[in-house]
């Protein structure tokens, strides 16, 4: 399932919020793996690395106060880095970074350093990818 592509990925993001629009009933976010993809490999001690920390690092801290959709990049160096992260807007904002936090953790199980990612979980995604500048 690591490849997916364009037509259902956009299906798995449309089910994925109708779903996390209608089924929310715990304190815990739901953290289950409805799709993910991975694209080419970068390496870990360049430039990129740095960029998609900080893209990642900032989008569990700030979805939640961007209206639960929140779009951010990062240029370190010749790299450049563009993420999004998306949360049920159920969610409190620590049940949100929670979520986009599990994401990250099963982007890095699944995934040896992807130039381009994608994580859906049943109440949250998070995906970035690599801007050719």
């Amino acid at each position: 399932m690591a490849m997916l592509d364009r037509r259902m990925v956009t299906m798995m993001v449309s089910s994925c919020l109708f779903i996390c629009s209608c089924t929310r009933t715990g304190a815990i976010p739901d953290v289950t793996v409805v799709g993910y993809d991975c694209i080419g490999e970068y390496d870990p001690l360049s430039d990129y690395q740095s960029a998609v920390e900080k893209v990642v690092r900032r989008l569990k801290r700030e979805t939640h106060s961007h209206g639960y959709n929140y779009l951010t990049y990062d240029v370190t160096g010749n790299s450049k880095c563009f993420g999004q992260g998306i949360c049920d807007s159920q969610l409190s904002g620590d049940e949100c970074m929670y979520c986009l936090g599990a994401a990250d953790v099963k982007l890095m199980i699944r995934c040896y350093f992807p130039v381009r990612a994608l994580m859906i979980l049943r109440e949250c995604l998070l995906k970035y990818q690599e801007v050719i500048l």
